[in-house]
């Protein structure tokens, strides 16, 4: 039997290699225009709201989502994303099961067995397995109500949000102020260094959330995984891609903002 620990740590290495950015690489130049266009409205249900900046690649989704509860604004989501969803859930697995078929082949031949058998979603759900009891319960139910209101499976939107932490996605933050910067205020940015050609690069969407803080499963919850003892919940900016919950850079009501880097040392 093999361990779930040495399967994920395999796959673990075939991700890595297949996202990572080559250490040489110097980038190159962002010449886009900042988009300075009033959103346009796209559509609402109840308990949201769709607006879109931009067109093409440069297109932005902008979606407001108000609790209720955690599902209450998965659910708004999946129904105002829903086709978006259905288009990006199979592009996205099938570029990176292309991209890592050949390296499985590299792998110690029982692993490289049990990959092929199982594959990028079997692993993902090891991966869930692993991870779930340190994940608080709210998160769940807005994946649920996420699948719910999209017609999306909503096994497939889970594995779609645990990818980030099965690759340890580390890429770029920078934070600026006093004299680095032109007006002395602090700059806070925070970059993707990943594949421009992924297929999720077209999903670009910033989800606005409005939680209801008197939600009755923070209160009952919160504590157990921040050991805090105030429960109430801000209004806050999510900047990611369709479908993906957790934060990679967002931005709150009360001016904090949030940079996800991982930081890997050998200390």
């Amino acid at each position: 039997m093999i361990s779930k620990h040495v399967v994920l740590f395999y796959f673990f290495t075939l991700i890595s290699l297949v996202t990572s950015v080559d250490p040489s690489c110097k980038g190159k130049i962002n010449t886009n225009e900042i988009l300075r266009e009033q959103p346009r409205f796209v559509n609402s249900v109840p308990n949201g709201k769709r607006f879109i900046v931009g067109q093409g690649y440069d297109k932005i989704n902008i979606v407001h989502v108000y609790g209720g509860t955690p599902y209450d604004m998965g659910y708004a989501f999946g129904q105002l994303m829903s086709e978006d969803l259905k288009q990006l859930v199979p592009e996205y697995f099938s570029y990176l099961e292309n991209m890592i078929e050949d390296l499985i082949k590299q792998l110690p031949p029982l692993i490289s067995k049990w990959l092929a058998e199982f594959g990028l979603r079997g692993a993902l759900d090891l991966n869930y397995d692993i991870t779930r009891k340190y994940t608080p319960p709210w998160y769940d139910e807005e994946l649920r109500g996420l699948a719910a209101g999209s017609g999306v499976s909503y096994e497939d939107i889970r594995r779609l949000n645990l990818l980030p932490e099965l690759i340890k996605a580390a890429c770029s933050v920078l934070g600026a102020w006093g004299e680095s910067t032109i007006s002395s205020t602090l700059l806070h940015l925070r970059s993707l260094d990943w594949d421009e050609k992924a297929p999720i690069a077209k999903y670009a969407t910033v989800t606005i959330y409005h939680p209801n803080a008197s939600y009755e499963g923070y209160a009952n919850h919160f504590h157990d995984y921040y050991k805090q003892k105030y429960t109430t919940s801000h209004s806050f900016a999510n900047f990611g891609y369709t479908g993906l919950i957790g934060s990679i850079g967002a931005y709150n009501e009360v001016s904090i903002g949030l940079g996800q880097k991982v930081w890997i040392t050998t200390e």
